[in-house]
């Protein structure tokens, strides 16, 4: 039986401990240094729970430490893994971070956003997985292919390419998003109203390059109503004023060549 310690138990590491724990995965132990979200996790998989590094057992299959990323090697000092498979879930942290407290070690990225409250569906989630050996990748490949089928081998320095590509369709748009909304209210009307119009630019993609798909008054190359936007927003905030600015020339550099109406 393959059985599991999670340490962590963040946004991440809860939806993993749940996704293998559906799938028959044995998740035998929560560790985080909150006792209360160690327990919160280990009652929905069946788990048993520790918030002290001395109580972690030391004969599970596998260990996942899906913590902070500046907190990984801090996490994980002072635990002896007796060179069980130890891997993390971070995006821009490389491999060999691992090396010291494992002779065994690995990666299992998932390309996603992870929200506690919010279910994901795992089998439509990119998962990419490194490890320090071809024994310890095959065995990554068992784990990730029980959630995914979308599961590919990545190096730390291209993973970290795709971290970076992340944050910028997902949490710089949603970030947008809010600065959106703030726009919205401060004009009577509600976030929801754009919900059509984010929905339909996502949709366009499934058909169309985000490059094909842009459309808006910079692409047009329209100055004039780019310049009245700046405007407009220097009056009351100067940071969206600013963004809207360099999005806005990213945008016509990019589409410079590009007649579109």
């Amino acid at each position: 039986m393959i059985d599991v310690v999670l340490i962590g138990a963040g946004n991440v590491a809860t939806h993993l401990a749940i996704g293998l724990h559906k799938r028959g995965i044995h998740i035998r132990q929560i560790f985080s240094r909150t006792t209360t979200s160690a327990q919160l996790l280990a009652e929905q998989v069946g788990a048993t729970f520790t918030s002290s590094k001395s109580a972690i057992y030391t004969d599970a299959s596998l260990y996942i430490c899906s913590v902070k990323d500046s907190e990984i090697s801090t996490v994980l000092t002072n635990i002896d893994f007796h060179n069980k498979l130890l891997i993390h879930t971070a995006g821009s942290v490389a491999l060999d971070i691992l090396a010291p407290f494992s002779a065994n070690y690995g990666v299992l990225y998932p390309l996603q956003t992870f929200s506690k409250s919010k279910p994901i569906n795992w089998e439509q989630c990119s998962l990419f997985i490194e490890a320090n050996n071809e024994k310890n990748a095959e065995f990554i490949l068992q784990i990730a292919s029980l959630l995914s089928t979308k599961v590919q081998i990545i190096d730390s320095e291209k993973r970290k390419n795709l971290h970076i590509a992340a944050v910028f369709a997902c949490n710089f748009t949603n970030h947008l998003y809010t600065l959106a909304s703030e726009l919205m209210l401060g004009s009577g009307a509600n976030f929801n109203d754009l919900l059509p119009l984010i929905e339909e630019t996502t949709n366009k993609l499934c058909t169309l390059s985000p490059y094909e798909a842009q459309t808006g008054p910079a692409v047009r190359q329209d100055t004039n109503i780019v310049a009245e936007h700046i405007a407009q927003l220097a009056k009351t905030d100067i940071n969206k004023a600013t963004i809207y600015a360099l999005l806005s020339r990213n945008i016509m550099q990019t589409h410079k060549m590009k007649n579109k109406e």
